[in-house]
């Protein structure tokens, strides 16, 4: 027997499609509408003007505005992203902010990352009360930014990589080549 306080197992749609989609508590494999409003639920693929999530996860969001909160999205690709305390794999945004969220990468034009940890951030401008990243290429930052490889840097190893492939392959036309 079941305990009464105990919820029942989340139900799972394979793919809705309307004019609003409010979901909880459960699973759907693509959702496509024009508002769509995700609690403690789950998604393969959402196209939606306007996206809100508290606590859920998506593998592919696609629309307008997407605000995230709490929640896990592995692709997402919007004119207008907002993340608080989410975890995004690829973001590619004209307007991206973030506050106390792990990235993996960022496309952004304009990003304001606060608090945030990234792998690898590019954007025109940044505006950051504190950002950690691997690599951050911008044409403006505003803010202390803690990088391992900053734009200069990422210059300089290229231009010392293509130099150095270069020579090798230089050197190899020379060690291999045929005699005459």
């Amino acid at each position: 027997m079941i305990p009464e306080e105990m919820e029942p197992e989340p139900k799972i749609s394979e793919t809705v499609i309307s004019e609003t989609v409010n979901l909880s508590r459960v699973s759907a494999r693509n959702i496509q509408a024009e508002l769509v409003r995700m609690s403690n639920s789950a998604a393969y693929g959402v196209t939606a003007n306007e996206m809100e999530m508290r606590r859920g996860a998506i593998f592919q969001v696609q629309g307008e505005h997407l605000d995230n909160s709490q929640g896990i999205i592995g692709v997402a690709q919007a004119q207008e992203v907002n993340a608080t305390q989410s975890g995004i794999g690829f973001i590619q945004s004209g307007q991206f902010e973030a506050l106390e969220s792990q990235i993996g990468i960022v496309y952004s034009q304009s990003a304001e990352l606060n608090n945030t940890r990234s792998g690898i951030v590019f954007a025109r401008d940044i505006q950051s009360n504190s950002l950690r990243a691997g690599i951050v290429l911008s044409g403006r930052i505003e803010g202390p930014v803690e990088t391992y490889i900053d734009t200069r840097r990422s210059l300089l190893i290229g231009l010392i990589s293509g130099l150095s492939f270069g020579s090798i392959l230089l050197a190899a036309k020379f060690l291999f080549s045929k005699k005459d």
